[in-house]
């Protein structure tokens, strides 16, 4: 084996990897010479704070990679350094080794509470001293490439959604064309029976398609913030009449019986009619969707007396096969999809439910299910009062 070099200390390692930046903060220029001799033999840049206050702006005008920090200064201590340090966005992912003359179990644990990754007692064993240092230094690097990667993924998203919209966009003005010229078709001349229940079919089915683009671009606006909200002063009897009235045809198909219900002493809500129609609307032919024949579906809209602030409660209730109780909350997400009970059947909420968590949520209203599987689901928003709703366009 060979020996060390003459004149180079013993315990010198060469750099493995690129240099990082490392703040040393200490009050003794003794104690922050030493740190920083250590530190260049390692192949990194070391900087120095003489107390907390000048470590902090140093830390807020440049990136470091690790902060090696004393406990016991005057003025601002390492305890108020590392509180201010994970308060702030910028600064609470650098990681921080506590260099202490405090030998003591309470003051450790209370930095590693505070945040501090490691440790370490004065006078430091240099051999330590590195081993902690790169231990540091390579869960920085591993967070790093984890960020990075995660800002690529946000990236690609929001390449995708734009993609997304673009095409959903473009989608909208030829099956406009397609279903104008269906009915078109249906008013030129006399169609046997089959011709026009084909025909009835076909625009139903781009019916729902304008409806699903709609819902489409419009959850794109909510999630960037650029929908605006229509709002008027609604009688909540009316607007549930007229959502069942678009419901029926559907409920019809299937021989469910589809019960109303309002209470005539709700007060006018402030909401966006078409918003909440639609919403009302999507309930209920998911309703419908998953209640078998000869079922029922309860909708009906009272008093709320759950949720502060909320003065109106809707809810549509169904008899169909349920929903296991750990998928309540995943079918609000996008493109959701849930193994139903029927063997090779799944509950698929695409994006209908979660427009409608988007729509009573941009009214201030909070939407949610409950279910037990074979005993139907229930599927329930509220809304705020008219001083709390936002404000009509």
């Amino acid at each position: 084996m060979a020996s060390p070099r003459r004149g180079a200390p013993a315990d010198r390692e060469l750099p493995t990897s690129a240099p990082r930046s490392i703040l040393i903060v200490d009050d003794m220029g003794s104690i922050r010479a030493r740190l920083a001799q250590h530190v260049s033999q390692l192949g990194h840049r070391p900087s120095l704070a003489a107390d907390g206050r000048d470590a902090l702006e140093q830390l807020r005008e440049k990136p470091y990679d690790l902060v090696l920090l004393d406990i016991q200064m005057p003025d601002m201590d390492g305890h108020a350094v590392l509180t201010e340090m994970k308060a702030d966005p910028g600064l609470r992912d650098i990681p921080v080794i506590v260099v202490s003359g405090v030998d003591e179990l309470d003051s450790v644990v209370h930095c590693i509470e505070q945040g501090a990754e490691d440790y370490l007692h004065k006078p430091f064993n240099p051999t330590l001293l590195r081993a902690r240092i790169g231990a540091c230094l390579e869960k920085k690097r591993l967070w790093d490439e984890l960020q990075a990667r995660y800002r690529d993924l946000q990236e690609l998203e929001r390449l995708r959604d734009s993609l997304t919209h673009m095409v959903v966009h473009d989608l909208r003005s030829p099956l406009t064309g397609f279903l104008s010229g269906l009915r078109e078709l249906q008013d030129l001349g006399p169609l046997n029976d089959l011709q026009r229940e084909f025909c009835d079919i076909a625009i139903q089915g781009g019916q729902t398609l304008v409806e699903m683009i709609g819902d489409i671009l419009d959850i794109s606006k909510m999630e960037d913030g650029s929908f605006h909200l229509v709002c008027k002063l609604i009688d909540a009897r009316a607007l549930l009449a007229g959502a069942v009235r678009q419901a029926e045809p559907l409920a019809r198909e299937k021989q469910i019986d589809l019960v109303a219900r309002a209470d005539p002493n709700l007060p006018a809500l402030r909401l966006d009619r078409n918003l909440i129609t639609r919403v009302l609307v999507n309930l209920l032919a998911n309703a419908v969707t998953f209640t078998p024949h000869g079922g029922r579906i309860e909708v009906e809209v009272g008093p709320s007396s759950g949720d502060p602030g909320a003065v109106a409660l809707f809810s549509v209730r169904d008899t169909g096969e349920g929903i296991p109780a750990h998928a309540l909350e995943r079918i609000f997400d996008k493109f959701a999809q849930l193994q139903t009970r029927t063997p090779g059947r799944l509950r698929s909420s695409g994006l209908g439910l979660t427009f409608c968590r988007m729509a009573v949520e941009c009214h201030g209203g909070r939407i949610w299910a409950e279910s037990e599987p074979g005993s139907g689901s229930t599927f329930r928003f509220t809304l705020p009062a008219v001083s709390d709703a936002l404000p009509a366009a």
